[in-house]
């Protein structure tokens, strides 16, 4: 039997890290004691390069890993076939839609790799002030949301990992409000791009797999910037997307803005560096991720 569910992750210039697998795997672990059925989760690591123990300690796991090697000769192909145009070109999306290519979940789940689920226990509060948040299990809220919303995608709140910093936690809320309001919206293109409609940010995106499978790309493999609105945006011209705020994914955000007195400013600073790519993000191809202040 198909899983359920099929985790998407790609990993580029990171460290093997045993409290994302360790969450990984609990959160799964609990969703399933939940619902009396094993297997409902597969995960799948695409293996981008220039990271140390990723790849061992994800097959250690479980994990179904796409090798460097054969990400290359993906990334090869696309160069020869025209589909990219710059041999250099490293996005995100291209270790996406390739590790999409072996999902077999109904729904994938497009996770950051330093990204966590809320398991729906005090294992949470690590991450956030128990007084002012609290989160379900990551997937029994997206489960319980495509079986009962009719809707082909789904976006989780968001919360810092690394800081419980006031400032941190009001910049990631005005980002969740977004991510909500934007959901009520439906898609209008200008000169053939997406600039208005769900725009949910990339750390963590559900989609139904057909849904995803008609999508061409479906990650715009030329953007590095921005194709996490895109793709939204385009996955919204199938039906609804929703803004679920009781599952979350805890993100990594300190080596974006410092945390210090300028939080605050540098924030801002950032937005703006940022809204271009937000409201036209198709049109800055071949641009180098250099957010940040």
């Amino acid at each position: 039997m198909d899983p359920i569910f099929s985790v998407v992750t790609t990993a580029k210039y990171e460290n093997a890290s045993d409290s994302t697998l360790n969450n990984w795997l609990y959160t799964v672990q609990l969703f399933e004691d939940k619902i009396g059925r094993k297997n409902t989760v597969e995960f799948i690591l695409v293996d981008a390069g220039e990271n140390t123990g990723v790849a061992d300690s994800a097959e250690e796991c479980g994990f179904r890993v796409i090798g460097e090697d054969e990400y290359k000769g993906n990334k090869e192909l696309l160069y020869k076939t025209g589909v990219i145009k710059d041999e250099t070109c490293d996005s995100p999306g291209i270790g996406k839609n390739f590790g999409h290519k072996h999902a077999r979940g109904k729904i994938i789940v497009f996770q950051d790799y330093d990204a966590l689920f809320s398991t729906g226990t005090e294992d949470d509060f690590q991450y956030i002030n128990r007084t002012l948040d609290n989160y379900d299990n990551f997937f029994e809220v997206m489960y319980d949301a495509f079986r009962k919303k009719g809707i082909v995608a789904a976006a989780p709140s968001m919360r810092p990992s690394d800081s419980k910093s006031l400032h941190r936690r009001f910049g990631i809320k005005g980002q969740n409000y977004m991510t909500w309001f934007s959901c009520k919206l439906p898609t209008i293109e200008f000169l053939g791009n997406p600039v208005i409609g769900a725009s949910a940010p990339g750390p963590s995106f559900v989609v139904l797999n057909d849904v995803v499978s008609r999508i061409d790309g479906p990650y715009n493999p030329r953007l590095a910037i921005g194709e996490d609105y895109l793709f939204s945006r385009n996955v919204g011209k199938f039906g609804r997307v929703s803004y679920e705020k009781r599952a979350c994914a805890f993100i990594r955000t300190l080596n974006r803005v410092k945390n210090d007195r300028l939080e605050f400013i540098r924030s801002l600073i950032l937005a703006l560096k940022w809204s271009p790519h937000y409201f036209l993000p198709g049109f800055f191809e071949y641009k180098r991720h250099d957010l940040s202040a």
